[in-house]
């Protein structure tokens, strides 16, 4: 029935890797399962890299089927180079397609509520704009606060487009109907900018766990699984922590443009693995041979709160975190890993060697994470309330 279709709008989708990706199929199959019918319109797969993944390519838009998900996917100009007018027209790409596209789909499908994602920031406001045009009620979905993280990690800096940008922003959260924030300090800063009231913490929490094996307590069985960016900072962690001397071995998997470099220097490298690109669900079973991650950011971003944390909680693997902000003191007020300083590879090592000389600590992390997946970031509980919120 055509009442329960829901249009989605995301610039990030399987099968490409990463965070956003996985946090929208999340999203749009456990729609599926409780009943609706998703049309999800998204680009065809190009995420991390810029590039056409095999199989999509020569292709201008294809509609393709994924489950119970039905999926249009244009071709868009995709781009994550430095050069500011590149990133620009990469947005406006995606953009210029939801004219064509929305306008379909409300008429092929009749959605009555529209969830679009943001950033990309274009996108955002031109999803709302359309959807509030054909009277369609609308639920944006903010995981980055855009453009104040782009000027924290120096893509933009104060000028005209920063301003035209932060005008863009306000006026998307006003148009919205609805608003599901990643973070609590994302509510504040939409509270503050527009006023809005109807506002929803939509965490990006999974819900697959798989069994553990119980690793010899001799040992410390150390994993990084995600993007291999500047952001994340691996190549220095690699430079600058001895895992050798801790007698603490590091498998790391995963891709971007850190990879070569960290898989030059670790050549002769006795404690370091570079495991390279394995799909998620292969990377859910990889889990249980690990207890411990290690989740860095090299810059602070306000309002993210890295999604592998809550994948690591519901996986009952205690965290080495690098930063501040919420992530840090979501991970200090349950208890499921020690917080250092982004960069901070002195006190790294050292707690790395607090761990490894006595891992009854790791015992107490494990236990809090299973107690905070189970009770506090249950997907199925936020779910739940995430379906009284659109309703």
């Amino acid at each position: 029935m055509k009442d329960s279709n829901i249009l989605i709008v995301t610039n990030y989708f399987a099968p490409e890797m990463g965070a956003a990706p996985n946090r929208m199929f999340l999203l749009c199959n456990n729609l599926s399962m409780r009943g609706y019918k998703p049309i999800v319109i998204c680009p065809i797969p190009n995420y991390p890299k810029s590039k056409v993944y095999d199989g999509y390519k020569n292709k201008i838009i294809l509609k393709e089927q994924i489950k119970k998900l039905s999926l249009i996917r244009p071709l868009i100009y995709s781009s994550n180079s430095s050069n500011k007018l590149k990133r620009v027209i990469s947005m406006f790409s995606f953009a210029l397609w939801l004219v064509l596209l929305i306008p379909y789909c409300v008429i092929v499908y009749s959605p009555k509520k529209i969830i679009i994602q943001s950033p990309p920031l274009v996108v955002g406001f031109v999803g709302v704009l359309l959807g509030r045009l054909f009277r369609r009620e609308v639920i944006l979905n903010v995981s980055d606060l855009w453009p104040k993280t782009a000027l924290e990690l120096g893509f933009f800096n104060k000028g005209l487009l920063y301003w035209l940008l932060l005008i863009i922003e306000k006026n998307m959260y006003t148009l919205s109907n609805k608003i599901l924030c990643q973070s609590e300090e994302i509510i504040l800063h939409i509270r503050c900018l527009a006023k809005k009231s109807k506002l929803f913490l939509y965490r990006n929490l999974t819900k697959e766990n798989v069994e553990h094996l119980e690793i010899e307590q001799t040992e410390v069985r150390l994993i990084y699984a995600g993007l291999l960016g500047h952001a994340q900072g691996m190549y220095k962690i690699v430079q600058k922590v001895n895992f050798s001397k801790l007698n603490i071995y590091l498998d790391i998997y995963g891709d971007g443009y850190e990879r070569d470099s960290i898989v030059n220097f670790i050549k002769d490298k006795t404690h370091i693995n570079y495991k390279g690109v394995i799909k998620r669900e292969q990377l859910l079973h990889q889990y249980k041979y690990y207890n411990l991650a290690l989740v860095p950011l090299s810059t602070p971003i306000y309002g993210a709160v890295p999604s592998k944390i809550y994948e690591l909680i519901n996986n009952h693997i205690p965290i080495i975190y690098c930063g501040s902000g919420e992530a840090a003191k979501i991970i200090l007020d349950n208890n499921v890993g020690s917080v250092i300083g982004s960069e901070d590879f002195e006190t790294m090592e050292q707690v790395l060697l607090d761990i490894r000389s006595n891992l009854e600590i790791l015992k107490e992390f494990k236990k809090n994470t299973i107690f905070s997946s189970t009770i506090i970031f249950n997907f199925d509980t936020q779910f739940d309330n995430f379906l009284k919120f659109i309703k």
